[in-house]
C-alpha cells in the first residue's frame, strides 16, 4: 500500500470510528461551537416561511443577490471585479473539487503538481481518474527547511492556503514565487482557500488573489469562516473560459441546492461584507489558543494565525484520557511524531478542557 493509499485508508477507519466512538474524546473533531452562532443565524428561519419560492428547483447561480454578494467582497477587498459569469458557488467544498477533478479528467490531464499538503479530497479523485500526483517539495511550507522546485512546463498546480490542519497561511516569499512561475509558464494555479479569511489579525488580505485570473480557480468557504457547519456554502472564482464547462458537470453530479442554504448563503456574504465581519470570532478563537499554551495542554513550534485547527503536541494531562486524534499520518505528514490536529472549537474542547480553565 502506497503513502496516498494509507492516508486514504486512514480517513476512512476514523470515518467509522467517530460513529461508535465508545466514549472516546474527539479533539481533532471537523464540528465546532462557539457563542455566535445565534448571532450569524438570526432572522434565517423568519424568512423560510415568507419567500414565495420555496417550491421550485434552487440554484445559486438564480439567486442574484448571493453571486451580487460575492462579488461586492472582492471588490472592497482586494479590488477585484468578478462577473456573474465567473463566480460558480455550491454546496460545500467537496462538491467543488471534485467538479474541478471531474473536468481536469476530461481535459486529459495526466499530472498534477501541488504545494503539499493537499486536502483529502484530492488524493481520493486523483486515485480514482489516474492522476499522478507530484509535490514540489518533501516537506511543508511551515517547516523549517522547506525548499522547493517549480516544474519548468506549463502545468497544473495546487496550492493550499492556509494549511488547514496548522492554521498557518502560506508564506509571501512562496506566493511571490509562484506569481512570477505562473507568468514564466503560463501554468494554471488551483488555490484551495477554504479557510481563507479566517486569519486571526481580521486581515481580508488574500495574497493569492495576485495570481492571474484568467489562469487561476479559487476555492472559498464562508461556512469555515463562520464556523457553522449544518450549512453548505461555498464557491469558485473561475476564469470566463472555464466556469460554464465547470458549472455543467457540478449540476449533472451534485444537482441543485435548497432554499435554506440559499438564505444562508446570502446571511453569510451579508456578514463577510460588514465592517465587523467575522473578527470577533477569530480572536475568540485566538484566545483559546492562549489559554490552551498558558494552562500547559499543549505544546507547539509552530505558530497559528488563521483558522480554527492547529498542529501541536498535547500534554500528559491531556493523554490521560481515551481519544481519537489525526495524527500527521493524516496529512501526509512523516514528521513531528506526537503532534494531531486539534480543533480549537470542537465540542469535546469546550467540555473537556474549556470548562476546566478559570
Amino acid at each position: 500500500m502506497n503513502l496516498f493509499d494509507q492516508l486514504l485508508s486512514k480517513h476512512h477507519e476514523l470515518d467509522f470510528a467517530i460513529r461508535d466512538r465508545k466514549g472516546k474524546i474527539f479533539y481533532s473533531d471537523w464540528n465546532c461551537s462557539h457563542p455566535f452562532v445565534d448571532m450569524y443565524l438570526q432572522n434565517i428561519d423568519d424568512r423560510m416561511t415568507k419567500d414565495s419560492d420555496i417550491h421550485l428547483y434552487q440554484f445559486y447561480e438564480d439567486a442574484n443577490n448571493v453571486v451580487s454578494l460575492i462579488s461586492k467582497f472582492h471588490l472592497e477587498n482586494e479590488q477585484l471585479s468578478y462577473s456573474n459569469e465567473s463566480i460558480l458557488a455550491g454546496d460545500g467544498s467537496t462538491p467543488l473539487i471534485s467538479s474541478f477533478c471531474s473536468w481536469l479528467y476530461e481535459q486529459g490531464v495526466k499530472e498534477i503538481f501541488y504545494v503539499p499538503p493537499l486536502y483529502y479530497t484530492f488524493y481520493y479523485f486523483a486515485k480514482l481518474f489516474g492522476f499522478t500526483l507530484r509535490p514540489i517539495s518533501n516537506r511543508h511550507s511551515f517547516e523549517e527547511n522547506f525548499q522547493y522546485n517549480l516544474p519548468k512546463k506549463r502545468c497544473y498546480l495546487i496550492v493550499t492556503d492556509p494549511v488547514w490542519y496548522a492554521g498557518v497561511k502560506q508564506k509571501k516569499e512562496l506566493i511571490s514565487d509562484l506569481m512570477e512561475w505562473q507568468l514564466k509558464t503560463e501554468s494554471f494555479i488551483f488555490v484551495d482557500g477554504s479557510f481563507q479569511y479566517c486569519n486571526w489579525n481580521g486581515s481580508h488580505n488574500e495574497l493569492t488573489a495576485c495570481f492571474l485570473p484568467e489562469q487561476t480557480a479559487r476555492l472559498i468557504c464562508p461556512t469555515k469562516a463562520l464556523a457553522i457547519h449544518g450549512f453548505r456554502f461555498s464557491y469558485l472564482l473561475l476564469p470566463t473560459w472555464m466556469r460554464n464547462d465547470i458549472r455543467y458537470i457540478f449540476a449533472n453530479s451534485h444537482g441543485s441546492t435548497t432554499a435554506h442554504s440559499i438564505r444562508f448563503a446570502e446571511q453569510a456574504m451579508k456578514i463577510l461584507n460588514t465592517k465587523l465581519s467575522n473578527s470577533k470570532l477569530m480572536k475568540y478563537i485566538e484566545n483559546r489558543y492562549l489559554l490552551l499554551l498558558r494552562d500547559e495542554w499543549i505544546k507547539s513550534q509552530f505558530k497559528p494565525d488563521s483558522g480554527y485547527f492547529i498542529f501541536a503536541e498535547p500534554s500528559k494531562k491531556l493523554l490521560k484520557y481515551p481519544q481519537l486524534s489525526m495524527d500527521g499520518d493524516f496529512f501526509d505528514q512523516a514528521r513531528y511524531k506526537k503532534y494531531v490536529r486539534f480543533n480549537l472549537l470542537a465540542p469535546d474542547m469546550h467540555k473537556f478542557i474549556y470548562s476546566k480553565i478559570s
